[in-house]
């Protein structure tokens, strides 16, 4: 019989076996589709309780256990990370702050291998500073370890982005959030590590792609992979017999790029969570249980389509004129083993007609994200390009639900049929989707 620590026994008691307060940090515009996934997963996921699920001002907080954390990661699509709350408290100066930060049981929550960042936000409270708001974390970290040389000073993503990969792996390193506003300091722990648009799949990516938690809400708004004339609502994570449908409902991606739209549709399509082929931060953390997670990501396996039988021919199809990328995509396509369900294609998409690319009369989606801001040509005309898009649209696609991404409201104008929109933000820019019935 193995004797388990005196350090082991406390995480068990105080990590994992209580249920916490986590918090899905939202991209603008998605946290209601985020707060309606949490509440379908707490129906479907056994042993995974979602309780008192909000929306509060830049995501969804939920109750759950770290099992609950495990099948968030997994398989939410539109969250950009899940945090775990660890503490709330009033600091009105430096030295009640530093009291409070050493308070913290650290040690329950991070391993002494791992490498710490601290990352501070402040609004309308006295300490104002975030450097020595950080250095006060960090200061209060080393003190719960003998080995102190865990703790680096980075506060903001742009530091993180300095270094190399192989630094990131060497180092595996942790995130803690502080947020104060108002005099009170929240303290939490990111449980996912990379940003969750991430999803494990993509190597290089085109200029200014259009991120996965993104091209999911589009999917969504547009109802893939329901039939274009009976849609009522996003598909469950486990109808199987709603997923088949979209065996017989092609969907174009007719500017793939890198794919994105392409891959988050095949994952959607064949069932494949969200976090399937990647890592969390939550995998070094002390109540990590390997069995676990192993466990959970088994049983959602035996749902992923990938070599079904119903799945012979693609359904997917991927265009882009840019030879180099979609090489790429093809790898990447075979690399995942996703050949059964995505076919890339040379080609112009306004030179395509979609009964030839798909070898069917079925009608079913399309998704352009045309070239605009950094995409786009000097010379490039974009009034010319949308006028294009609609033309072609109108006139080979009749009968299926198009997403086109516009940068400004006045190339709606230039897309025929029953259409609604939806803002998005991209890179620092509000652009818009705009689902069309052709």
């Amino acid at each position: 019989m193995i004797t388990k620590s005196p350090l082991e026994k406390r995480v068990k008691r105080r990590i994992t076996a209580r249920t916490h307060r986590f918090f899905a940090v939202c991209p603008p515009g998605l946290k209601r589709m985020c707060h309606k996934e949490i509440i379908s997963l707490s129906e479907q996921i056994l042993n995974c309780e979602f309780q008192d699920i909000v929306m509060l001002s830049g995501g969804v907080e939920f109750t759950s256990t770290i099992q609950g954390c495990y099948a968030a990661n997994l398989y939410l699509r539109t969250p950009s990370r899940i945090l775990m709350r660890i503490t709330k408290f009033k600091a009105e100066n430096f030295r009640t702050l530093e009291k409070k930060l050493s308070q913290i049981e650290w040690e329950l929550y991070i391993k002494p291998s791992l490498k710490v960042h601290v990352e501070v936000s402040t609004n309308s409270s006295r300490l104002y500073h975030t450097d020595a708001i950080a250095q006060r974390a960090e200061n209060a970290i080393k003190d719960s370890f003998t080995d102190v040389s865990n703790v680096v000073k980075i506060n903001s993503l742009n530091d993180i982005a300095q270094i190399s990969d192989n630094e990131k792996n060497k180092m595996a390193m942790q995130t803690i959030m502080i947020r104060g506003e108002n005099d009170l300091f929240e303290v939490s722990i990111d449980s996912s590590g990379e940003l969750l648009h991430k999803r494990g799949l993509k190597e290089n990516v085109g200029v200014a792609p259009i991120r996965e938690t993104i091209a999911f809400a589009i999917l969504s708004a547009m109802k893939y992979p329901e039939s274009p004339t009976v849609a009522s609502g996003v598909s469950s994570l486990s109808d199987n017999s709603t997923i088949f449908k979209a065996n017989s409902l092609p969907l174009i991606d007719g500017m793939c790029g890198s794919g994105t739209f392409a891959l988050e549709a095949a994952m959607v399509a064949l069932n494949i969570p969200a976090g399937f082929f990647r890592r969390f931060a939550f995998e070094n953390w002390q109540c990590f249980s390997k069995v676990q997670w192993d466990y959970m990501k088994k049983i959602s396996s035996k749902n992923i389509l990938i070599g079904d039988d119903r799945y012979k021919n693609p359904f997917i199809f991927g265009v882009d004129q840019d030879s180099f990328i979609l090489k790429e995509f093809e790898t990447m396509i075979q690399r995942f083993n996703l050949s059964s369900a995505i076919k890339t294609i040379k080609g112009d998409f306004l030179d395509i007609l979609p009964e030839k690319i798909t070898n069917s009369s079925n009608k079913g989606f399309v998704v352009l994200n045309p070239p605009y801001g950094k995409r786009i040509g000097e010379n490039e005309d974009i009034e010319k390009i949308f006028f294009d898009i609609g033309k072609k649209l109108k006139s080979d696609f009749k009968g299926w639900r198009a997403g086109v991404i516009i940068p400004d409201k006045k190339f709606i104008n230039y897309l025929h049929g029953r259409k609604s929109i939806m803002p998005i933000f991209h890179g620092g820019l509000e652009i818009y989707a705009v689902i069309v019935d052709c």
